[in-house]
């Protein structure tokens, strides 16, 4: 009877729970084949790719340069919104750095895809964890396993608030008349 309980212990508890903390995706960040952290959704839109362009223009945060049917940029030292979150129970990593990223804007009739890559980290405040003010890391070195492409137990509070702020960098919405 013993060895049955360890048995169904093992199977329902401990074996999905190992598989789980194994991932190389956390909600739309993945580890891709390079073994770099990359941010990709696809939104759907009624705006035609003129009008993704003067949204892209009229954030202000984002460097582009615009090609046919994408659009392609940088975006630099971006502070993190913590939605909420007190600076306190936020994550290190998001309320200890500014972020610096490469993002690629694909459009297609009534959708467009956004893919954010190459995350670099500047510590703005001098801190144990992160160094002095000024130093620069890679995402990946913080939140993936160093020799699997998996990402750390702890990256998921982290990757949902980045994840949040990138959603709100590139959600591209109609702008209404209120005039009335």
């Amino acid at each position: 009877m013993r060895k049955y309980i360890v048995f169904l212990c093992t199977t329902f508890i401990l074996l999905p729970s190992l598989l789980l903390s194994q991932s190389n995706k956390i909600g739309d960040f993945k580890i891709n084949d390079e073994d770099k952290i990359i941010w990709q959704v696809i939104f759907d839109t009624n705006l035609d790719f003129n009008q993704i362009c003067k949204a892209v223009e009229n954030k202000g945060i984002l460097q582009y340069e615009i090609k046919d049917n994408y659009i392609i940029g940088k975006v630099i030292n971006y502070n993190m919104n913590l939605f909420g979150t007190s600076r306190m129970s936020a994550p290190f990593i998001v309320t200890l750095n500014t972020y610096s990223f490469d993002y690629r804007i694909d459009y297609k009739d009534g959708r467009y895809r956004v893919t954010a890559k190459n995350f670099i980290l500047t510590t703005k405040e001098a801190n144990p964890l992160f160094g002095p003010i000024g130093t620069i890391s890679m995402l990946e070195d913080i939140l993936k396993k160093r020799r699997k492409p998996e990402f750390v137990s702890t990256a998921t509070d982290a990757l949902i608030l980045i994840d949040k702020n990138l959603e709100t960098i590139f959600s591209f919405k109609q702008d209404t008349n209120d005039d009335w």
